[in-house]
């Protein structure tokens, strides 16, 4: 550690740090933030912290342990700003830690898995780090997600171990990020750009001082990489280099003219424009070639000749006498500029080993050949190494002109000849300049009326910084800059002396006199756009108030011999459209008014068609049409339907959700907004509400009758009623009572209408059952056995009284009686609607109850019976073929054998049954068997 004084001493505060003294210390880290914090890191892979450096003893922390993993940082980053905040690089991976290395946070994040050996921080960010290693850098800030690669144009293996940032603090845009490479040079860029910047144009130039024909090269510094470029060189006597283009980068360029040239440059990125302007940077030096020069006869190697000059601003170093080139000429190498009739001091510095005499030309007439009275300016006496004097300059030198300045040296005696043989010496020539700018002023002329312009332009000779216009006041513009023309307009009447100042000093001024005119305006009594039949008045006014002010009117260029300051049109038409003005005279000085557009538009007439005036509520549809016309143009509809609605079509449909009187507005707008409007109204009448009430919706058919009721309703009014009743039959009646001759189901319409016709109706459904038919069919089959069928098979419900306390609910029953007699039989029948019948007969029984039936010797008894026949009397020849009824159908039966004749014959169904059997190959015999 050194004091800082000024005075190298080095004082050694790492004594027996970390219990060892001679490990090689890798990396050190002052922080910015609190010069006491410092770090280190050793190559015995340790890390230490020091919280106070500055002091006498700084005490140490060993951060070692802390590490991540245990490897020696290649690099520590102390923040800027923020004390406790430090980074470091280690191994592939970067750190963060926010308390002094306490502990630590990866943050390498995607960076790839290389060997990373140094980070900067970038301080003109937020949180801007860059990281660099083998190959390549990267950077990452808080706006970023990721590490981004910052590496295009380093070469693609290039090991990177060192990053530091020059900070420009005037333009910190153009600082730049410095990378020191294993063994591939030092590599420079602009610092990371997030592409949201505007360009910062600027530039450098290898020389601001040559002569003719000699190149200078201008290179582009501009930041946040521009991508378009655009020089401009004034005064455009200049060639650029071959291949070279206004539009390029960087640029090299030839000037033909000694004179001072100004230098622009403009850049853009895809964020926007800038340009930097240098003026007189560039000095192009041209005097006349001298006419003589010096010889040296005698040889070098004494140390003799003139090795440093320096007068005003020019300071210029050289070698000496050669030994082979006895006369230099610099004039190429700087300017001194010198002010006539003032005083500077001469200093040249010769060879340390002998004495030299010394003289000092000035060329102040610039013929070449300085032999002219005074131009001997300095006579230096014998002497070694610096030498000084004071000159005067003439009081009237050749201004704004580059002369020659020539030093001579000699070991010889010096006799006043510029041009002399010498013996040990040299001659050098320089350049300087009076710098003696002037300036004459001109104006296109003297005399204008207000409001008119005048032109003001500038010669200057010799070198300016700047030039500066002074108009006066109510000018426009009221200043410029620069030699001109500059064109400026005096709006008032008055007299002024326009001042141009170079330099700040040098100022001429002139006469202008301007003249007061008629300041004439034209105004419309409203805006300029008409409708036909509007009244329009254009008045002139001339604000000065002349009395002899003349007006003449115009109209689209053509005069309207009309001279009066108001002009009256009564009723536009559409050929009064046109662009008006007027221009007055006073005594020479003339003005025209702006121009005034008058555009009369055609006036639209407005009318509506509509199908209807009056619809009913419920069936509203009303057809609206613009009928409107205009003569020229089309028009534009505006619709207020009289409850909310509006609309824009030509045409439209409208259904009111409410009755009543509706105004409906139709504003029909032309061009230059020339509108009309109608009105007309609409009624719409209440629809009635159609209502009923029926007393049944359905009754069985027998003794049916249904009370109908209207019970509809209308806001205002009466209603008339009219019902269709489903059968053809109709009413008139708002009540009534209807019977239907048949069952069925009938549709019931109501129609109300009200006083305007408006109706409504309503359906309603009512049914009439059929009623159930209790009829019935007897028949007799068989002695005391009857058979009932009803003459209605499809009803829900049958019972069956047969008069001898027996019953049934079967359809169709069969009945045995067991005694004779007359018994009344009863069917009662309902249908599923319980529209219920009955009815009744008698039946008379005869000869019931035969105990037996036999024949040649066969008995069957009993018959009838209960299902169960005994046959007696059956041999071995008798067989039993089948059983059937009535109608021929074989039916089961069961026999089982009681003895050898006889058998038991059993059915298991009611009816009459015919017993079929055979005696060996005798005809078959029947029997008829009754099952009651």
């Amino acid at each position: 550690r050194t004091p800082g004084n000024g005075n190298v001493s080095w004082t050694k505060i790492s004594n027996n740090l970390g219990g060892t003294n001679s490990q090689t210390i890798r990396v050190v880290e002052q922080s910015p933030a609190d010069p006491n914090i410092f770090y280190f890191a050793r190559a015995d892979r340790k890390l230490f912290r020091s919280d106070s450096i500055q002091g006498s003893n700084p005490n140490w922390v060993d951060l070692t342990s802390n590490l991540p993993f245990s490897s020696m940082p290649t690099d520590i980053e102390a923040h800027p700003f923020l004390d406790s905040v430090v980074y470091i690089t280690l191994g592939s991976k970067v750190y963060k830690s926010s308390d002094l290395g306490n502990s630590w946070t990866d943050i390498s994040a995607n960076l790839p898995s290389l060997s990373w050996r140094t980070i900067v921080y970038d301080e003109y960010s937020s949180e801007g780090l860059y990281v660099g290693g083998t190959p390549g850098v990267y950077y990452r800030d808080s706006n970023t997600t990721n590490w981004v690669s910052f590496y295009d144009g380093l070469p693609t293996d290039v090991s990177v171990n060192e990053l530091e940032i020059y900070y420009d603090t005037l333009q910190p845009a153009l600082s730049k990020l410095r990378a020191g490479t294993y063994g591939r040079g030092l590599w420079s860029s602009d610092l990371y750009d997030d592409g949201t910047s505007l360009p910062i144009a600027d530039f450098k130039a290898s020389g601001t001082e040559a002569c003719l024909n000699e190149y200078i090269d201008f290179s582009n510094r501009s930041a946040y990489n521009p991508n378009q470029f655009q020089w401009d060189i004034q005064p455009a006597t200049y060639q650029l280099a071959a291949g070279h283009s206004l539009s390029d980068r960087n640029i090299s360029v030839k000037f033909d003219s000694s004179t001072y040239y100004h230098i622009q440059l403009k850049v853009t990125n895809g964020n926007g424009t800038d340009s930097i302007l240098k003026r007189n940077l560039i000095h192009i030096a041209d005097s006349t070639t001298t006419s003589c020069y010096t010889t040296t006869n005698l040889g070098a190697g004494y140390g003799i000749g003139v090795q440093r000059v320096r007068i005003s601003n020019l300071d210029h170093r050289s070698s000496g006498y050669d030994g082979t080139n006895s006369y230099h000429d610099f004039t190429c190498d700087g300017v001194a500029y010198l002010k006539p009739n003032k005083d500077y001091v001469v200093s040249v510095t010769v060879g340390s080993f002998n004495d030299e005499n010394v003289e000092v030309y000035i060329d102040y007439n610039n013929d070449g050949d300085f032999s002219d009275a005074d131009e001997l300016v300095s006579n230096f006496s014998r002497g070694r190494t610096e030498r000084l004097d004071t000159i005067r300059t003439k009081l009237n030198p050749r201004r704004n002109t580059f002369l020659r300045m020539r030093v001579l040296s000699d070991f010889s005696t010096l006799t006043g000849d510029p041009c002399k043989t010498l013996n040990y010496g040299e001659s050098q020539d320089h350049l300087v300049y009076f710098d003696a700018p002037s300036l004459q002023i001109s104006q296109d002329t003297n005399t204008v009326c207000a409001g008119n312009s005048m032109v003001f332009s500038a010669t200057t000779d010799g070198r300016f910084d700047s030039l500066k216009w002074d108009f006066g006041l109510n000018a426009i513009p009221q200043s410029a800059y620069g030699v001109g023309p500059h064109t400026v307009i005096y709006p008032q009447a008055g007299l002024y002396l326009p001042t141009a100042t170079l330099n700040g000093n040098i100022a001429r001024s002139m006469f202008a006199y301007v003249r007061a005119f008629p300041e004439v305006s034209l105004s419309l009594d409203s805006s300029s756009s008409f409708c036909e039949g509007d009244f329009i008045e254009l008045a002139a006014n001339d604000s000065l108030g002349n009395s002899t002010v003349s007006f003449s009117w115009f109209k689209n260029g053509s005069n309207l011999n009309l001279s009066d300051s108001l002009v009256r049109i009564n009723s536009l038409s559409l050929s009064d459209s046109g662009v008006y003005q007027v221009v007055t005279e006073n005594f020479g000085c003339i003005d025209s008014s702006a121009q005034i557009s008058v555009i009369t538009y055609a006036q639209p007439s407005a009318q509506i068609g509509v199908n209807d005036s009056a619809q009913c509520l419920d069936v509203n549809d009303f057809q609206l049409q613009s009928l409107s016309t205009v003569s020229t143009g089309t028009l534009a509809y505006s619709w207020s339907l009289g409850d909310g609605t509006i609309d824009s079509l030509i045409g439209l449909s409208h259904q009111y959700q409410n009755a009543g009187t509706y105004f409906i507005n139709l504003l029909v707008l032309g061009e230059g907004g020339c509108s009309d409007s109608v009105q007309i109204s609409v009624n719409v009448h209440a629809t009635p509400t159609a209502t009923l009430s029926i007393s049944d919706t359905a009754l069985c058919e027998l003794g049916n009758e249904f009370i109908l009721e209207n019970t509809s309703n209308v806001s205002g009014g009466s209603l008339t009623s009219s019902w269709n009743l489903g059968d053809g039959n109709s009413s008139g009646s708002d009540s009534l009572a209807h019977s239907y001759s048949t069952s069925g189901v009938y549709t019931i319409q109501l129609i109300v209408s009200s006083k305007n016709q408006c109706q409504d109706s309503i359906l309603s459904h009512v049914e009439v059952y059929p009623q159930a038919n209790a009829g019935f069919s007897v028949s007799n089959p068989n002695p005391a056995v009857y058979g009932f069928e009803p003459l209605d098979t499809n009803l829900f419900y049958y019972l069956w009284r047969f008069g001898d306390g027996d019953s049934s609910f079967l359809k169709k029953p069969m009945h045995t009686y067991q005694s004779n007699g007359s018994y009344p039989v009863q069917l009662k029948t309902n249908t599923e609607k319980n529209c219920a019948d009955s009815s009744s007969t008698f039946v008379g029984v005869e000869s019931v109850g035969l105990s037996a039936l036999s024949w040649e010797g066969i008995e069957v008894f009993p018959n009838p019976s209960k299902g169960d026949f005994q046959l007696s009397g059956l041999s071995d020849s008798w067989k039993i073929l089948s059983v059937t009824n009535n109608l021929g159908q074989e039916v089961p039966f069961e026999i089982e054998e009681l003895s050898m004749e006889s058998k038991k014959l059993h059915l298991n169904k009611t009816g009459i049954f015919f017993l079929h059997l055979q005696e060996n190959n005798q005809p078959p015999v029947s029997v008829k068997l009754i099952v009651h």
